[in-house]
C-alpha cells in the first residue's frame, strides 16, 4: 500500500478514536445534567422535603393527641431538632466567649471577675446553621468585667 494511504488511514483512525472519547465525554455530561435536573424537580416541587415534613408531622400529631405537659413539650422540641439535624441542621455553640459573627447580645451581667470578661453567662434562645450559613444567631447573656 502507498504510505500516503497509510498515512491518511492512521489520521482517520486517531479522529475515530477522538470522536468515541468525546462521545463518552459528552455521555458522562449528559447523565450529570439529567441527574442535577432531577435534583432540580425535587426541590421545585417538594420532593426533597417529603421526608423531612413526614417526620415533623409526627411531632405534631404527638403535640396534638397527648396532654400538654412540660415533658411533651421537651420531647416534642427535642424531636423536631432531632429529625432537622438529620437534614443538616445544627445548633450555634454558646460554650466560651462570645463570637458577633455567631450570637446576638441581648444583655449584660457585671462581674468583677477580668477572666469571665465576654463570657457567655446564659443563652435566651439558641442559634442554627445549615451547613456554613447561619439561620439565625443565638441570643446570650454576657458577662461584662467591671472594676469594683
Amino acid at each position: 500500500m502507498d504510505v500516503r494511504w497509510d498515512q491518511a488511514l492512521d489520521g482517520l483512525d486517531s479522529d475515530r478514536r477522538a470522536i468515541i472519547d468525546c462521545a463518552a465525554q459528552l455521555k458522562t455530561s449528559l447523565a450529570s445534567l439529567k441527574s442535577d435536573s432531577n435534583k432540580i424537580k425535587d426541590l421545585a416541587t417538594g420532593e426533597a422535603f417529603a421526608t423531612l415534613f413526614t417526620e415533623l408531622l409526627l411531632a405534631i400529631d404527638r403535640f396534638r393527641s397527648e396532654p400538654l405537659s412540660e415533658d411533651l413539650r421537651t420531647s416534642i422540641v427535642d424531636e423536631v431538632i432531632g429529625t432537622c439535624g438529620h437534614y443538616g441542621l445544627e445548633r450555634v455553640s454558646c460554650a466560651g466567649k462570645v463570637n458577633l459573627r455567631e450570637h446576638e447580645v441581648v444583655g449584660l451581667i457585671k462581674t468583677c471577675d477580668a477572666s469571665k470578661d465576654g463570657e457567655i453567662a446564659r443563652v435566651e434562645r439558641d442559634g442554627y446553621r445549615l451547613g456554613v450559613r447561619l439561620l439565625r444567631p443565638a441570643r446570650v447573656v454576657v458577662f461584662r468585667y467591671e472594676e469594683g
